[in-house]
């Protein structure tokens, strides 16, 4: 689905999770297709926008999705497995209510508390951007 407008949020699920097990049908693969039927409403709702991507860089701890934003702070979560789906979308109901993405964890479902891996804030307006800009050329006399 083709958005005009950025969706409040969007989910990120690892298909390559676990990429060390021997067996096929990753539990990365079956936590997508979990959510991709949990998340249905509120993507099709356009409140939502997920996605499958081949790595989120948990690889010690299978099982990782992540959610994001536009200017919020993005949570990646590890360990989970397909009967998380429902807690997940719940999750990502309260993060794209949020006007940050902050959602403070006792507020989350029960099911995913202690699955919190990552927190990442966005930058502040008007914080030092300069490492993104490329080296300016020296015109002194030297």
């Amino acid at each position: 689905m083709a958005f005009s407008v950025p969706p409040p949020a969007w989910l990120k699920v690892c298909t390559t999770c676990d990429r060390y097990a021997p067996v096929t049908g990753s539990i990365g693969e079956r936590l997508a297709q979990a959510l991709d039927e949990a998340s249905s409403a509120m993507t099709s709702a356009g409140r939502l926008a997920f996605r499958r991507v081949p790595c989120l860089s948990g690889c010690k701890f299978p099982g990782n999705i992540a959610l994001g934003a536009s200017a919020k702070t993005k949570i990646r979560l590890n360990r989970l497995r397909p009967e998380d789906a429902d807690d997940l979308v719940a999750l990502a109901e309260l993060y794209a209510a949020s006007p940050t993405g902050e959602v403070p964890e006792e507020d989350w479902p029960v099911g995913l508390k202690g699955h919190l891996a990552t927190v990442i804030k966005p930058r502040l307006a008007g914080a030092d951007q300069s490492r993104d800009q490329p080296p300016q050329e020296r015109t002194s006399g030297i």
